[in-house]
């Protein structure tokens, strides 16, 4: 699918604007001694309000929003959303006395609209994540500042408050609604994942193949207000096409943990199965953090993961088709 062009607003973001502020700046960090001085602010956080005013629940269709927004960042007709990204750099330069170095945050604003069956808008929300910097980045979760999640009816927006990793999923009946689907199938099954704990920093390998993330929990805040106190954990479910036949499934852990988990599985065309991952940490101290799990494999969805969302999308690739039938 052709990714939409990004939407952007306010950039002045040469490092060569800082060095225009002369004289002036250097004067307010000689006297500000010691700390960050914010020499240019983003314009994301004033502008971003204002986008989502004109668009009306109920009554507005996605033409309508489109004409409001432009074309969206990441967008599905068979998921009922469009996501609208905004781009700017925030400047601060760091003094001790003199300029020690110059830290220029990319702060991106996020617009997600759902719509419904008609066409019409379901829910809008919005909200706001400094990403990476050129001073590197920070892996502290600070409120309102590296965290989003942005629910749109039947859809939510999820930006990592440790990993920065952006994902969409869907509501559990959007996600019933997809399985029974996936059901009708004559050329493929689909495996669901699940960590039954919150132990999931772990990836999974299937047949031998190169490890691939396993999403198993958002940490981060509910809102990127800057008035969030406190950190949610969001458990939910991904899933895995996988072709007729016999499979080998195996958790691959961190590189400072060890861990031996696997299971084998025949799947036929039509067949959704489900794993429930379960890891946990092993009594004992070695140079690497021994893990202990196991993988149910059930045709059934286990009561443990019947509230989980559904991820759809995950850090530029879809988990699912973004059209399906198509």
């Amino acid at each position: 699918m052709r990714r939409p062009r990004e939407i952007t607003i306010g950039l002045d973001t040469s490092l060569a604007a800082v060095g225009a502020l002369g004289l002036a700046v250097l004067s307010a960090l000689i006297g500000s001694g010691c700390g960050n001085l914010r020499v240019r602010e983003s314009e994301v956080e004033s502008t971003l309000p204002t986008k989502i005013v004109p668009i009306v629940i109920g009554e507005s269709d996605r033409a309508a929003v489109r004409r409001f927004l432009g074309e969206p960042w990441l967008h599905s007709d068979f998921w009922r959303f469009d996501l609208f990204r905004m781009t700017d750099r925030g400047t601060a330069v760091a003094v001790m006395i003199v300029p020690v170095w110059v830290d220029s945050d990319t702060v991106n604003g996020y617009v997600l609209v759902s719509y419904d069956e008609r066409g019409k808008v379901s829910g809008r929300g919005a909200g706001v994540v400094e990403g990476d910097n050129i001073a590197g980045r920070s892996f502290v979760a600070s409120a309102g500042s590296s965290s989003a999640l942005i629910s749109a009816g039947d859809v939510t927006f999820a930006v990592d408050a440790l990993e920065q990793t952006p994902s969409v999923y869907v509501s559990t009946r959007r996600r019933d609604e997809f399985l029974e689907q996936s059901r009708r199938s004559d050329s493929q099954c689909l495996l669901v994942l699940g960590c039954v704990s919150s132990l999931c920093e772990t990836g999974i390998a299937v047949d031998g193949g190169p490890p691939r993330a396993l999403p198993g929990t958002y940490t981060g805040y509910p809102t990127s207000d800057g008035t969030g106190t406190e950190i949610r954990r969001q458990l939910w479910l991904a899933p895995i096409a996988l072709v007729p036949g016999a499979h080998r499934i195996v958790v691959v852990p961190p590189k400072m943990a060890t861990l031996e988990a696997a299971t084998e599985l025949r799947c036929a065309p039509g067949d959704v199965l489900f794993a429930a991952i379960d890891v946990r940490r092993a009594d004992g101290m070695r140079w690497k953090m021994p893990l202990e799990g196991e993988i149910r494999i059930s045709k059934g969805m286990p009561e443990s993961l019947q509230e989980r969302p559904f991820v759809i999308w995950r850090d530029g690739a879809w988990l699912v088709p973004a059209e399906p039938g198509r």
